[in-house]
């Protein structure tokens, strides 16, 4: 087998001399450090809830994270939200036994199939649009002795605005037969009240809203889209933020937020009732024109009937944004004060295996040079399995300035180490010109 010439070994051991760990994790190179507790056990798993200012100060999606030991090596860890698989909800049809009608009400009698998982919920498949119905829902194991179980409204004001409801929530349960009873009622409570919802253009009277007989398609009973366990949220509250109005009258907040979230919700102290288009904007610079949209929602809250109908949250399942810009589109209304803003989202922890007893383990973050680690860890402990695992928790403690940072540490000087390497490469061909003229001269016999 032909050598390589000498030329190529050099070459090829001076790149492999090029230090590999150009954005590896040092100390010099990092804004925000976080102590993790002393006492840890070696081969240990152990998981870190992540917290609000862990998430904040760290790039999206926390990708310059970094866990080092106490001689400062390179832990591996990967980040998993605290979310369990869902289980499909089951549905069954609700068979009508019975029908009877009063003056102002209607009452079905409805029966499960005897092979049946406890229901939560009871759909209406209604066709006819505008109208209200006061439902009480009444469940038995033997059609004779009946327990009231929930009452709620059903409505809908679709010609108008989307607004419809056709679902009632009742508590688990493993009953079989089921009572419905459908009452007209007046549209709003207390008595000589007129609600008008006047929205770009569009004029809903609810009291124009009259008693009608409904005729129902279908019933379905289902259980609800559960979970072994309930999630895990996280939430931050914001009271103080930038808050005008543009040239439609439309109402403008401004979160510098860095987080991710799931629900946004919305504390309005006014009016009593209200139907809002919400637009949610993020940025990661905050800058006019970097804006792009990420959801649309409605938001509304109106009296019906002995209850208050209220939708004050838009739910999307977003990454973490630094900047939400929130449009409250007001049409001819007065505008909207809102006076906080909340965002909810599923947790985030840290799962690392602690290679020596003892500490300190720290958290560091902030650099600007370092990519997504690739851990093998994260081969092991994953989004289906993280629950079966014999962890311990533990909090991290607050963050803070890191005393060991140096400015220009977090960036990778580039340009020294393409110097770096075009020198050693110019030394590989010198010395490989230089081997090369010798072994001519040594053949030429001079």
């Amino acid at each position: 087998m032909r050598s390589l010439p000498p030329t190529t070994w050099f070459i090829s051991f001076a790149l492999l001399a090029v230090p590999v760990a150009v954005g590896a994790a040092t100390v010099e190179g990092f804004h925000y450090v976080a102590e993790l507790p002393d006492s840890l056990k070696p081969n240990q798993l152990y998981q870190v809830p992540l917290s609000p200012d862990l998430l904040k100060q760290c790039r999206l999606d926390c990708t310059d994270l970094r866990v080092l030991d106490r001689e400062e090596r390179e832990v591996p860890y990967v980040i998993l939200e605290n979310a369990f698989s869902p289980e499909p909800a089951k549905t069954y049809d609700l068979t009508i036994k019975n029908y009877a009608t009063d003056t102002d009400s209607a009452t079905l009698t409805l029966e499960l199939p005897k092979q049946h998982e406890p229901i939560e919920r009871i759909d209406l498949d209604i066709a006819e649009r505008d109208f209200t119905k006061r439902a009480t829902v009444y469940g038995s194991h033997n059609g004779r002795e009946w327990r009231r179980l929930a009452e709620d409204a059903v409505y809908d004001f679709s010609s108008q605005v989307d607004l419809r409801k056709t679902l009632i929530k009742i508590e688990k349960t493993d009953y079989r037969y089921f009572r419905l009873r459908l009452k007209d009622e007046p549209a709003f409570k207390g008595q000589g009240q007129s609600i008008r919802l006047t929205y770009d253009g569009l004029d809903l009277t609810v009291n124009d809203v009259k008693a009608k007989k409904l005729k129902i398609n279908r019933i379905l009973g289902s259980t609800r889209r559960g979970k072994a366990k309930p999630d895990v949220l996280d939430e931050a509250l914001f009271k103080e933020f930038p808050s005008s109005h543009d040239d439609k009258g439309n109402t403008i907040l401004l979160l510098e937020a860095g987080l991710p979230f799931e629900r946004i919700e919305f504390t309005i102290a006014g009016p009593s009732y209200f139907y809002r288009n919400v637009q949610i904007y993020t940025s990661e610079s905050g800058k006019e024109g970097s804006f792009r949209l990420l959801t649309k929602g409605v938001i509304y809250r109106f009296p019906l009937g002995q209850s208050d109908q209220e939708r004050n949250f838009i739910e999307h399942s977003s990454g973490r944004h630094l900047f939400y810009r929130i449009v409250l589109e007001n049409g001819d209304n007065p505008p909207l004060e809102v006076s906080a803003v909340k965002l909810r989202w599923i947790r985030r922890n840290l799962y690392f295996v602690a290679i020596s007893s003892g500490g300190p383990y720290r958290i560091y973050l902030g650099n600007a040079g370092l990519e997504r680690p690739n851990y093998d860890l994260a081969k092991f402990i994953r989004t289906d399995n993280w629950y079966e695992q014999p962890f311990d928790e533990i909090s991290p403690g607050p963050v803070k300035n890191n005393s060991g940072y140096r400015s220009g540490g977090d960036k990778i000087d580039r340009a020294r180490v393409e110097k770096t390497v075009l020198v050693i490469v110019m030394m590989g061909l010198a010395a490989g010109l230089t081997y090369w003229l010798y072994a001519l001269l040594k053949r030429s016999g001079t």
